[in-house]
């Protein structure tokens, strides 16, 4: 499994899990630049192109959700 790969099922994981807590707002931080900007964008990387589209329908049930890049741990 490649990073890019374990980074997306992370964020995936835990967005089901804040949305089973009823969290309404949200924001999520990698050091995945590819990972933020494939989710703040249009851009699906093929590697983790159903990864990228289950976030992205998750996402919709929060009132706010962000994508953030944690540019001080910045690795891929």
């Amino acid at each position: 499994m490649s990073p890019l790969m374990a980074e997306g099922l992370a964020m995936r994981e835990a967005i089901r899990k804040s949305k089973e807590l009823g969290i309404r707002r949200l924001k999520c931080e990698s050091d995945s630049s590819q990972l933020i900007k494939a989710l703040n964008s249009s851009t699906e990387p093929l590697e983790i192109y159903g990864t990228i589209s289950d976030i992205r329908i998750d996402a919709s049930s929060f009132d706010a959700i962000f994508f953030l890049l944690d540019s001080s741990r910045e690795e891929c």
